[in-house]
């Protein structure tokens, strides 16, 4: 079909026809199911972190880090060992007490190339998670987003509690995921630790197999300098995000977003994660229900649990107030390719509305809904 007015904006069904089938369906879940789908962009984005895809991706990273590093240990034992997992139990046993005796001394460092396999998979996993899933609903994809656009930006409290409860479900079933996807070396590392008499005492910290699936804080650590550490970093995570969804910054257009906010994140783990950083309560209550949901109550976590879940809420709220009060201008302008994703969301709801009006009409079922008017097409006007 042959569009003469260049201002009238070109919709998929204009050019590319879909199966019958998901044209029926598309029609059922704009009418009763779009909150339904709302929320599994909001489950699948979780971290999966923040969103499942981002989720995975950063505790895949963990779980092959932990259990790579029984090869590791065993080639700094031997050095013509090869690099892959051997999985013997003398291999296990070395990785085990070489990894509780660096969890036992607070001023041994974090191995550097693990913490940066682990920031960088996150920093990808949330560029792929807002790529895919943020076209659908605009995607929070993190509790303290959602209830700060309850707010201030008279989100729907309705909704707002169906994207926590998929943000949450989200991570719980990516944690879940991976520990069954990595379960034969959580056994072996667990029968390791448990033949050396100290499974117990390091199974609930961040280096026990239970540290790859929630998070724990390092035994003896203060939890108020956690605390700032954990406020101060989810601070700037929002500073960045509150940003990045500006549509007036000049210097973030929408196509690098994802980046951006998969970059803050990483340059955090990077930084602060071995202090104790959660960042997404999606993440962290996701991942402690699921570690509950294994080892039972004992992988509760105590008062960093609540810490770890709670804190990013205020410091995100925190930020946007920040940015509101000092960087944000309602004299400035937007960018032209902000305006264009505004008019193409205009257009969208302007296009369902004509269908939905042409689907209760008696006009022929093989007329363009644009071309018939049923609904003056204003999509084109400028803003």
């Amino acid at each position: 079909m042959e569009h003469h007015d260049p201002n009238r904006p070109v919709h998929l069904a204009d050019f590319q026809e879909r199966p019958r089938i998901m044209q029926t369906w598309e029609k059922l879940r704009q009418r009763r199911a779009q909150w339904f789908i709302d929320c599994v962009s909001e489950a699948v984005s979780i971290y999966p972190c923040h969103e499942r895809i981002n989720t995975n991706a950063g505790r895949r990273s963990s779980s092959s880090g932990c259990s790579s590093t029984v090869s590791q240990a065993s080639a700094r034992q031997r050095p013509t060992s090869s690099a892959a997992i051997s999985g013997s139990p003398s291999d296990v046993r070395t990785y085990t007490l070489m990894h509780i005796q660096s969890a036992a001394d607070p001023v041994r460092p974090v191995p550097s190339a693990a913490v940066f396999t682990v920031g960088f998979a996150y920093a990808i996993g949330i560029g792929f998670a807002i790529s895919i899933c943020s076209s659908q609903n605009g995607g929070h994809f993190n509790p303290a987003v959602t209830i700060t656009a309850v707010l201030f930006k008279k989100y729907p409290i309705k909704a707002a509690v169906r994207h926590i409860i998929a943000q949450i479900l989200g991570g719980y079933i990516a944690c879940l995921f991976v520990y069954l996807q990595w379960k034969h070396q959580f056994n072996k590392v667990e029968a390791a630790l448990a033949a050396e008499g100290v499974l117990d005492a390091v199974q609930f910290t961040p280096s026990g197999p239970a540290g790859i699936i929630a998070l724990y804080v390092t035994p003896g650590s203060s939890l108020g300098l956690v605390f700032i550490n954990e406020f101060v970093n989810d601070f700037v995570i929002g500073m960045v995000v509150w940003a990045c969804v500006d549509p007036t910054n000049y210097f973030l257009p929408p196509v690098v977003v994802p980046w951006v906010i998969g970059l803050v994140y990483s340059i955090a783990i990077w930084g602060y994660s071995p202090v104790g950083l959660a960042a997404n309560a999606a993440r962290d209550v996701g991942g402690r229900l699921a570690a509950l949901t294994i080892w039972g109550t004992a992988a509760g976590g105590g008062s960093y649990a609540a810490l770890a879940a709670l804190t990013n809420i205020p410091a995100t709220i925190l930020a946007h107030i920040v940015y509101e009060l000092c960087f944000a201008d309602s004299s400035r302008v937007l960018q032209s390719c902000h305006r264009t994703i505004i008019e193409n969301h205009r257009s969208q709801a302007e296009y369902r509305r004509n269908r939905e009006l042409y689907a209760t009409s008696d006009l022929a079922t093989e007329s363009d809904v644009g071309e018939k008017g049923i609904v003056e097409h204003v999509e084109g006007k400028p803003l």
